[in-house]
Formats: structure tokens, C-alpha cells, sequence
């Protein structure tokens, strides 16, 4: 009797804030999509400019930008049309398949932006930390082709529940399909995921947002670089006066609405104390979701 006053309890709830949620996913869905659409012209327009192998050579980051907000705009589109029919009709509509390959494409592109994000930290870190070795390291090619070995990572990684390690569900309180909270082998993904796929990404992310700190505050020691050393890394979409503060406190504000979603994963999936986490998971997963404006915002704030 108590477990069922409780899951009606948590019913009524989700019902009274339900038009709540659909306003803030259809809010986060037009902000997403409007700004990495921007990005994306921005750097077309920036692309046509560009006239010598020489000067795109120097706009390797544009690139890793460019890809980050495709992967962030694609997660916008699948997902907030969804979730608002899921949320309207109390359920997910469109049958198993859908399900299953919204969830796969989701955990796809959700990776995909950490990874290639892990990218522009490191590509930063070479240009103003060691700006002697930019050139030799990065170029137009060798960052198309780390982008898509990353892709292909991260797409072999997220297909195990597609074969039977792990399960791909709808999940009521997030309006979405995702990992299955009942599967048999659902922790063990749960903590492969977690070990192997979001962790050093975002370990990477915040060391080298550390490293990037301690560079700007060491301003009595500054390299001796030659001219073309220090404008080589520069972006088209971002203005190099106040790159480095602006990129940290992204990364920042990156890792911390990453990390809530990333550990919820792992205690729903391998405890049971989903009814415990059930008020939340809405809030864990918006929360998620809204990494995809962090970029928008820093391109806007920073362009030039």
C-alpha cells in the first residue's frame, strides 16, 4: 500500500509540472538549435574567406567547433521533438525501433561532444602552452582525422545494447529512450561507460582547463614566440583577447552539468534506488541537455 500512495504521489507530481517541462524543452531545444546554427554559418562564411592552405592551416579550431556544434545541434533535434510528444502523451509513441535508435543516437552524439571537446582543450593547451609545437601537430587533416576515429569510438562503444549488453528503454520521468534501469547487464555498461567513455574525457577537459588557468595567471614568465607561433591558433569564431578565461570557465561549467547525468547513470543502474532518484532525474537530464547552449553562448560572448 505505501509503494503504491508513493508512485501515485510521484505521479501527481510529474502531471502538475509536466507543462513546466515542456516549456523548458521546447525552450532549450529553439536556444540549442538557433545558436549552433549560427556557429555553423559563421563558419561557412569564415571557411569561403580563406584563400591559401596557409591560413586554413590556422583555423584547425574553427573546425573541432564546427563539429562540436553539429554533434550538439543533431542531440537538439532528435531529442526536443521527442521528448515533448513523450511528455504530452505520457508515453513513448512511436514504437521499439524508434526507441532504440533514438536512445543509440543520443548516447552517440551526447559522447561525441565530450570527446570532441576533450579535442579543443588539448588543441588549446598545445597553442598556448607549447605554441612552438602547434604547427607540427595540428593541421586541418590530422584534426579531420582524429574527429572521425573519435566517432568511430565512441559509435562502437554506445552500440552494446543494441546486442544484448545493456538495454535500451523508455524511461518515463526523462521523456526519453535510454539505458534500461531492469537490464540484467545494465551496471556492468553502466560503469564500462562510465570508466572508459566519459571519464577520460572529462578528465582531460579539467586538466587541461587547470593547465590553461595556471597559464593565464603566469603572466611574469610569458614564452618567447615568434609572430606566426602566437597568430597560427587563432579562431575565426572566437576573439583571442579573452580566449583562454572564457574557454576555462566552459570547460568548467561543461564537466559540472556532465558529471550529475554521469553518476546518476551508474547508482540507478546498478542499485535500486531509482524510486529514491525519481523526483530528479528530470532536473539530472535537463541539466545534461543544456551543455548543448554552453557553446552558442561562448561563441557569441567571445566572437569577434
Amino acid at each position: 500500500m505505501m509503494n503504491s500512495t508513493t508512485f501515485v504521489s510521484l505521479k501527481s507530481t510529474n502531471d502538475i509540472f509536466l507543462p513546466f517541462r515542456v516549456v523548458l524543452v521546447v525552450s532549450a531545444c529553439i536556444a540549442s538549435t538557433m545558436g549552433n546554427v549560427v556557429i555553423l554559418v559563421i563558419f561557412s562564411a569564415s571557411k569561403r574567406e580563406i584563400k591559401n592552405k596557409r591560413s586554413n592551416r590556422c583555423r584547425v579550431i574553427d573546425i573541432i567547433i564546427a563539429s562540436i556544434a553539429i554533434a550538439a545541434l543533431g542531440r537538439s533535434l532528435l531529442l526536443g521533438p521527442l521528448q515533448t510528444a513523450c511528455f504530452t502523451q505520457g508515453e513513448w509513441p512511436f514504437g521499439d525501433s524508434m526507441c532504440q535508435l533514438q536512445a543509440y543516437i543520443e548516447a552517440m552524439l551526447r559522447n561525441a561532444v565530450i570527446w570532441y571537446l576533450s579535442l579543443l582543450s588539448i588543441e588549446r593547451y598545445t597553442k598556448h602552452i607549447m605554441p612552438h609545437e602547434y604547427l607540427a601537430t595540428f593541421s586541418p587533416l590530422t584534426v579531420n582525422i582524429i574527429l572521425l576515429g573519435i566517432l568511430l569510438i565512441v559509435i562502437v562503444q554506445v552500440t552494446a545494447p543494441l546486442y544484448g549488453w545493456g538495454k535500451y528503454e523508455y524511461i518515463h520521468d526523462t521523456g526519453l529512450c535510454g539505458t534500461a534501469t531492469t537490464s540484467t547487464f545494465g551496471c556492468s555498461y553502466a560503469l564500462y561507460l562510465f570508466l572508459s567513455l566519459t571519464m577520460p574525457p572529462l578528465s582531460v577537459i579539467m586538466v587541461n582547463g587547470v593547465l590553461l588557468s595556471y597559464q593565464m595567471c603566469k603572466k611574469s614568465k610569458a614564452q618567447e614566440t615568434t609572430k606566426r607561433s602566437m597568430s597560427c591558433g587563432n579562431s575565426r569564431i572566437l576573439s583571442s583577447e579573452k580566449e583562454i578565461p572564457s574557454l576555462v570557465a566552459f570547460m568548467v561549467l561543461f564537466v559540472v552539468m556532465s558529471i550529475p547525468r554521469c553518476i546518476t547513470d551508474v547508482v540507478i543502474m546498478c542499485s535500486e534506488t531509482y524510486h529514491l532518484l525519481s523526483p530528479f532525474i528530470f532536473s539530472i537530464y535537463f541539466l545534461d541537455s543544456l551543455t548543448s547552449v554552453l557553446l552558442p553562448v561562448l561563441c557569441f560572448s567571445m566572437h569577434p
